[in-house]
């Protein structure tokens, strides 16, 4: 009798059951795989299956993965060509059944496509005692006329060209009419432009819409240039506010109380990096911080160090 070696993997496969340990002569095991795909490209791709060893012999199962790159090819063509169609519907103003007021610009677009492409649009257009359902018109004041027409541009062809210029501005649209899909791609653009000079709006951005994915961006940028970013005159502006919106621990020196942001007090000092690493300490677990040996204004003075290097 010969036992299945579970660990038996190649680079993107793994194994992980099989419907029985052990085989006997020929017979035959069942495996469940989990593949993970990374890095696709043209190139056609072929993948044979891991082999599996046992106590006395080698042997291998008989699947082998082909992937034909010219499928891929076709798919994005078609892509391509949907979209540029869809952005002659967009031009074609004759096809329109309302019209969009942003500042002094009018948009002239079809009720089917908005409310496909956003369940905002999509309530609004099926409710028939709406105004804006009944005069065919909406009229927007918070977007501006440039952002909106690179909205509209992506609802209809789900392209957005001009998305590096302006991804905080789409990204509040993004989020007002619930276009997830843009949204992503904006929170994507935001993570790779964070830089000292825009760090606090960024944070702010952060807070706003609940990016995970750039709140952890911003958070590493932080750890990895604190010094600066203390330093910088835009965030010292934005400290306090940043202070309590984000602040996610109280330290009570005193009878006062000083709301503080576990990352940046952890970056500026080993003794809270480490209170804050451990789960298990009751300063982490309860987000709260007892100092007794030390007058208020002094931590305070202490604290405005920590955030920004000048006393």
């Amino acid at each position: 009798m010969s036992v299945v070696d579970r660990t038996a993997t190649q680079d993107c496969i793994k194994i992980l059951m099989s419907k029985q340990d052990h085989v006997t002569g020929m017979e035959t095991c069942e495996f469940t795989y989990e593949w993970t795909m990374n890095d696709i490209k043209y190139d056609p791709i072929r993948i044979q299956s891991p082999k599996f060893s046992s106590h006395y012999s080698d042997f291998n199962d008989e699947w082998i993965l082909e992937m034909d790159p010219t499928y891929r090819l076709i798919n994005e063509m078609r892509l391509q060509q949907l979209s540029a169609d869809l952005e002659k519907l967009l031009l074609n103003e004759k096809l329109a059944d309302v019209t969009i007021k942003v500042g002094q610009k009018s948009f002239r677009a079809i009720k089917g496509i908005l409310g496909a492409r956003s369940p905002v649009f999509s309530a609004m257009f099926n409710h028939e005692q709406l105004k804006e359902n009944k005069n065919n018109e909406v009229a927007i004041e918070d977007i501006e006329e440039d952002v909106f027409e690179e909205f509209l541009h992506f609802i209809y062809t789900g392209e957005s060209p001009n998305v590096d210029k302006m991804p905080m501005e789409l990204l509040a649209v993004a989020e007002k009419y619930q276009v997830d899909c843009l949204k992503n791609i904006c929170e994507e653009v935001i993570c790779e432009s964070i830089n000292v000079d825009n760090i606090a709006s960024i944070i702010v951005c952060s807070d706003r819409y609940n990016l995970k994915k750039l709140n952890k961006k911003y958070l590493e940028f932080m750890k990895t240039n604190l010094r600066d970013v203390a330093a910088n005159k835009t965030f010292q502006t934005w400290k306090l506010l940043l202070n309590e919106k984000l602040a996610d621990v109280t330290i009570q020196v005193g009878q006062k109380l000083f709301p503080a942001i576990k990352v940046i007090l952890g970056a500026r000092s080993p003794v809270f990096s480490a209170m804050f690493d451990r789960e298990q300490l009751k300063e982490n677990k309860n987000n709260e911080v007892v100092i007794e040996d030390i007058e208020e204004d002094v931590f305070e003075e202490f604290l405005h160090f920590i955030y920004t290097s000048e006393m």
